[in-house]
């Protein structure tokens, strides 16, 4: 295991730091004005360059305050790259020379300075993510524009599979080499923890937009590591099985959904987190969700356009999250009732928007009946097999037909129909703040059941 040794004196660090920075940013500007390079290629140079000198950063620093500084004069050189207009026309250039909007150069002396903090001094913790940001964000994004093909996502923010392949390899080689050779992890674990590391990452790097991969790869690598460090092969094998597990299901399943592809993505992630911080059973609800709603409620034109953005699928789940977060802090084992109905919430705002636009001339009271009754089905007998067949577990899950119907009555009232708004102004939020009203309704009446008991 390695063990950094810093230097005695950090503010030689410091300015040794700095003034690399400078000169790689000048040698960066006398091969732009030489040379015909891309300007994807340009932003890669400088990003490699910026992240191969974070990476110094354990072995140079004892205390976070150095660090800190750093992260300031990078941030404030950036910001004056790209807001002083006699340095944008000059040196700013090499940094901005892609034009979309993107505060991917910010957020990157941002995120090694928390990741700095958060790591504590282990450098597995914090030299492995700002690693596979350095390199494998890099490589992605030069084979993507050099050799991309088969684009996915959206019209505003497209990527290839060909830069997705390529940004998992070089985060599998970036986390499973450095844990086989510097550190005592073992050799099938370390593997194990590259393949995981290496699939979730590339992921997170997938729904990532206007540069926020330069927050999710760092920040997420990091709660990654934490755990999986401390896993053995039987259970890192079962990580690694269930990542490729969902997302073969959302592949197969990509056609048939009103998602996007960046949706699709996030809602691999989101299942991954609950099986991995709840279990099994927490994976349930929100698969139940994206297996039924276009099959109870079908839209066979929205499955042509797919519509929904990786936004919907954070309004659909927040709260599922939300709850489920509760539980990893609290560890109760009733929080799993309100989980299971939020989801079932959800489904049940689906089905009153498609009697909206399929049967206008149902009447409101039958279709927030019909869609509640269905929603309890779809959830709630599975929840009784879940949770096991008993008495209190039926009463309870009898209870859940009321925040489901009143859900019903609150959405139809503060969510106007409006046929020809587009998803992107749709209000997510407000939808969310329902189901979490419906969950929360029900966790009371539980509690209120327990009690009287």
């Amino acid at each position: 295991m390695i063990v950094p040794v810093t230097i005695a004196n950090p503010w030689l660090g410091v300015a040794a730091l700095a003034g690399g920075l400078l000169v790689m940013l000048a040698l960066l500007r006398v091969i732009r004005g030489r040379f015909a390079v891309h300007p994807e290629m340009m932003r890669k140079m400088a990003h490699v360059g910026l992240g191969l000198t974070t990476l110094s950063f354990p072995w140079l620093f004892h205390s976070p305050w150095p660090v800190i500084v750093m992260g300031v004069l990078a941030t404030g050189t950036l910001l004056a790259l790209r807001f002083v207009p006699r340095l944008r026309a000059s040196v700013g250039g090499v940094v901005h020379g892609v034009h979309r909007s993107s505060g991917g150069d910010l957020y990157f002396p941002i995120a090694a300075t928390g990741l700095f903090l958060l790591a504590k001094g282990d450098w597995v913790l914090y030299t492995l993510p700002m690693l596979t940001l350095t390199l494998a964000d890099a490589v992605a994004a030069i084979i993507g524009v050099a050799y991309g093909k088969h684009a996915y996502g959206t019209t505003g923010e497209m990527k290839s599979m060909e830069g997705s392949i390529a940004f998992f390899v070089v985060a599998f080689l970036a986390t499973g080499v450095p844990l086989l050779l510097f550190t005592e992890t073992g050799r099938v674990e370390a593997v194990l923890i590259g393949l995981t590391f290496g699939a979730l990452v590339m992921l997170l790097e997938a729904i990532a937009w206007r540069g926020l991969d330069n927050l999710f790869i760092p920040f997420g690598g990091l709660l990654l590591l934490r755990v999986y460090l401390t896993l053995d092969a039987a259970a890192l094998l079962a990580r690694f099985i269930a990542t490729i597990a969902l997302l073969v299901l959302v592949l197969l399943l990509r056609r048939r959904r009103t998602l996007d592809d960046f949706a699709l993505v996030a809602g691999v992630l989101v299942g991954y987190v609950a099986w991995a911080a709840g279990g099994w059973r927490w994976l349930i609800p929100p698969c139940i969700l994206f297996l039924a709603y276009t099959v109870v409620w079908p839209r066979r034109a929205q499955l042509r356009e797919r519509p929904h953005d990786i936004i919907a699928v954070f309004s659909v789940t927040a709260t599922g999250l939300l709850w489920l977060l509760l539980d990893v802090l609290l560890r109760r084992s009733d929080l799993y009732y309100p989980y299971t109905l939020s989801y079932a919430a959800n489904l049940g705002f689906i089905g009153i928007t498609w009697y909206r636009n399929v049967r206008g001339t149902a009447r409101i009271g039958e279709a927030i009946l019909v869609t509640a009754l269905v929603a309890w089905v779809a959830f709630f007998v599975p929840y009784v097999a879940v949770v096991g067949l008993t008495r209190d577990t039926v009463l309870s899950a009898s209870l859940a037909t009321i925040p489901l119907v009143v859900a019903g009555l609150v959405f139809s009232m503060v969510v106007p129909h409006d046929r020809r708004r587009p998803s992107a102004d749709y209000p997510w939020a407000i939808q969310a703040l329902v189901g979490l009203g419906s969950s929360a309704l029900g966790f009371a009446l539980l509690a209120r059941l327990s009690s009287a008991r």
